[in-house]
């Protein structure tokens, strides 16, 4: 089992479009969850939260085994075999964050053997 630690609601967040909130955390999560399933600690936390008045910052901080592959641009590259069909989700996570004049940051920390994903979207 995850453990999951989940927000009581996602404040402020009336801004975002249905289909791009859909788009942001059915990745993120689905990533996340693709990542800690593989680990001893199984561990995602979810925080969504209210940035001053106009801004949202969502956070998915994951269990993971190893630092994910880059492309030359810097991009996440898919582990999955069909490449093809795939490694299409970071990329609508990053198309939604710039339709809200937003920024994304996502690493791996050695020390926790996390991954973070980082979004602070504005309206």
């Amino acid at each position: 089992m995850i453990r999951q630690r989940l927000p009581q609601q996602l404040c402020g967040a009336a801004f975002i479009s249905a289909h791009d909130i859909t788009a942001i955390f059915d990745n993120l999560l689905t990533n996340a969850e693709e990542a800690a399933k593989n680990t001893s600690e199984k561990y995602i936390k979810l925080s969504a939260t209210q940035q001053g008045e106009t801004g949202v910052l969502i956070t998915v901080i994951n269990s993971c085994n190893s630092a994910p592959d880059m492309d030359d641009d810097g991009n996440i590259k898919t582990k999955k075999e069909d490449k093809e069909h795939h490694g299409v989700g970071l990329k609508s996570v990053k198309q939604a964050v710039q339709r809200y004049h937003g920024v994304s940051r996502m690493y791996y920390s050695n020390e926790e053997n996390r991954f973070h994903s980082v979004i602070h979207l504005t309206q």
